[in-house]
């Protein structure tokens, strides 16, 4: 900021003559060419302070929208579910195979109970005692049948065995 003085000072940036303005924030006086030196210095220094405040306000923005650590959580995130995925994939598997394995192991049982019933039947060659064997062999195949159905609830949490 300039202003007019009274007193005879040389100029600042001349030594000659005497100056016309003092400027109130570097408390230096100057004749008429350097107040519009000084003056347009002043304008360039608050263009580049606007330039600057620009450049520091689109990094903000950027630094909020593309900030390194998100990139981590999202790489984290897609790790964490790929590794989810190939357990619960692992434990399907295993289930497939258990259920396979039960069902076969309780087929072959039906399959010589069955053959069994057939053999006797056609021979006429039963008695009550005959009956009561095969009525606990198809109570016990029914029972082995809902065990592995209930097998989850006998073992808690699918992942006991990731732990």
């Amino acid at each position: 900021m300039t202003t007019a003085i009274t007193g005879k000072r040389p100029c600042s940036k001349c030594g000659k003559g005497s100056s016309i303005f003092t400027c109130h924030g570097c408390q230096q006086s100057f004749c008429r060419k350097h107040a519009d030196e000084h003056r347009q210095e002043l304008t360039d220094q608050v263009e580049t302070l606007g330039q600057e405040h620009d450049i520091l306000q689109r990094d903000i923005n950027n630094e909020t929208t593309h900030h390194p650590l998100l990139s981590r959580i999202d790489t984290w995130e897609r790790e964490s579910i790929n590794k989810i995925q190939q357990v619960a994939n692992q434990a399907r598997h295993d289930l497939n195979k258990f259920i396979g394995q039960t069902k076969q192991s309780l087929k072959m049982t039906m399959d010589r109970l069955k053959s069994e019933l057939q053999m006797s039947r056609e021979a006429e060659d039963y008695t009550e005692l005959d009956l009561k064997k095969w009525i606990d062999q198809l109570t016990q195949i029914r029972l082995d049948l809902e065990k592995s159905m209930s097998l989850y609830h006998l073992n808690g949490d699918v992942d006991d065995d990731q732990k």
